[in-house]
């Protein structure tokens, strides 16, 4: 080799020395070494004859993997500052079975925005960023903790599931990284008061995600199918409007019903907010309570001595005087004795029997002194002629069937009334309500509920349940004008 040559060769291992960075399969090194060779002047018939002859003496230096490096004395995860900060991780782009490789990042969660703490290492505080960041939230299935696979990440091996590392692989890119929250990486698992403020966060971190993608794992037996079978339904679906312009009464399919519960869906009768402490229900606004009776803390009926011992009944009658329906069709000795009892049987799981107003016209009598006691009372043959002790023989009512006798009544009347009272609404309607009900307590009608609610308005919109009640005319929908009525949404506390 000439002198000029060798002094060109070394000149060419000075500046190969100064390079410090290699690819994974040194081709990085290779392409230095052409790209200088020709910087310091060698020339290309030349060179690889120099290569050749000096191949023995000069020697590559070693591709190093992450696992022969320097073990690095820094934690992977950086404690979590704030109440609302989080962790994202940077997928690095890759191919196939490449190595995954990644970063974390702490990002802090605050309205609609996210700041993205890139460089915390310089000093700078999370809450200086205001930089909003786009990332996808992955939902998949953790399966067995086995933790077999790993990821590069920032400089550590973290180790996780064989079928995240798949979800991983399926959805980097090959050119560009991409942000995405993963629990099993972005969650320190092994510290669990950092897991006790991450978990209720997560509701909030799939809200702002960008997107959400689901993993249901690798492709198996079957999936081919299942996607045909998904694009033929989409297929079918796709309808326009020009399609059904002219149809008569056209036959359809159950994917007509589909289209046909759209509006439900979209407008659900109940709603949950994201704290779960609220619940937001369609219901049927009917009226507001303006009077309210005496509370029935021990009712009783008594037969021996009505005009005595039926305090219950007394107190019944000198609240219901105080009633001024307008409507000529009330009756008020029926929406009486039907709220006394409820409208139900001594067992309370059937509805009253109309013998019921048999016994109560001859209680009322008997108890008040007055004949007719209630307006809207009448009287059967038996009750203008009655016989035997205690004036009515309840053995000559016509049968004898559940719910027709005195004691019936009593155990009905004993099981309705504890510990609830009468009242009346705005609208001339009499019930039953909770003892602890108060006059502006509004009664509104649910349809998943068997029977009216009072509820009472805390402001803004906002209701507490305070209990079932019995209002005679609207168990049913009876008597109840459209315009008596109005929907709403109820958001109950």
């Amino acid at each position: 080799m000439s002198d000029s040559n060798e002094e060109r060769v070394n000149l060419f291992d000075t500046a190969i020395g100064s390079i410090k960075h290699y690819t994974y399969d040194g081709s990085f090194f290779v392409r230095a070494e052409k790209v200088t060779a020709e910087t310091v002047g060698i020339p290309p018939d030349e060179w690889d004859t120099i290569l050749s002859q000096d191949s023995k003496n000069r020697r590559r230096p070693p591709v190093t993997t992450l696992n022969e490096r320097a073990p690095n004395t820094k934690a992977l995860y950086k404690p979590i500052q704030g109440d609302y900060e989080t962790r994202i991780l940077e997928i690095k782009p890759g191919f196939g079975n490449e190595t995954l490789q990644g970063a974390l990042h702490h990002c802090w969660l605050d309205g609609d925005r996210l700041a993205l703490d890139y460089a915390r290492q310089w000093g700078v505080s999370t809450s200086d960023f205001t930089t909003p960041i786009c990332y996808t939230a992955l939902s998949y299935t953790w399966g067995p903790p086995v933790f077999e696979a790993t990821i590069e990440c920032d400089g550590h091996a973290k180790r996780i599931t064989r079928g995240l590392e798949a979800a991983l692989k399926q959805f980097r890119q090959p050119h560009d990284s991409i942000m995405m929250w993963i629990d099993q990486i972005c969650i320190n698992q092994d510290d669990e008061a950092e897991k006790k403020k991450q978990i209720p966060l997560m509701g909030r971190i799939y809200e702002r995600a960008r997107s959400t993608v689901i993993w249901l794992g690798e492709a198996g037996n079957g999936s081919s199918s299942a996607l045909k079978l998904i694009e033929r339904i989409t297929s079918i679906l796709h309808f326009t409007l020009s399609e059904f312009a002219h149809s008569v009464y056209q036959a359809s399919g159950p994917f007509s019903k589909i289209m046909l519960r759209e509006r439900e869906i979209k407008k659900p009768i109940m709603r949950i907010n994201d704290e779960k402490n609220e619940l937001t229900i369609q219901g049927v606004f009917f009226d507001t309570l303006i009077d309210i009776g005496t509370l029935f803390t021990n009712p009783d009926l008594s037969n021996e001595n009505p005009t005595t011992e039926n305090q219950t009944l007394l107190e019944a009658v000198a609240f219901v005087s105080r009633l001024k329906h307008t409507g000529s069709e009330y009756n008020v000795f029926t929406a009486l004795w039907k709220s006394l009892v409820a409208g139900k049987n001594g067992d309370g799981k059937l509805r009253s029997p109309e013998s019921f107003a048999e016994v109560f016209s001859f209680l009322l009598d008997q108890t008040t002194g007055k004949s007719p006691s209630v307006p809207g009372q009448t009287y059967s043959i038996r009750q203008k002629r009655p016989r035997g002790k205690g004036g009515l023989e309840l053995s000559s009512l016509e049968t004898r069937t559940l719910g027709q006798t005195f004691q019936e009544v009593r155990t009905a009347l004993k099981r309705a009334l504890k510990n609830r009272r009468l009242g009346i609404t705005s609208k001339g309607y009499l019930g039953l309500f909770p003892g602890h009900v108060k006059k502006g307590d509004v009664v509104c009608v649910f349809e998943t509920c068997a029977l009216p609610s009072t509820l009472r308005s805390i402001g803004n919109g906002k209701f507490r349940f305070i209990g079932e009640c019995f209002v005679y005319g609207i168990m049913e929908g009876e008597a109840v004008e459209p315009e008596d009525t109005c929907r709403i949404d109820v958001t109950l506390v």
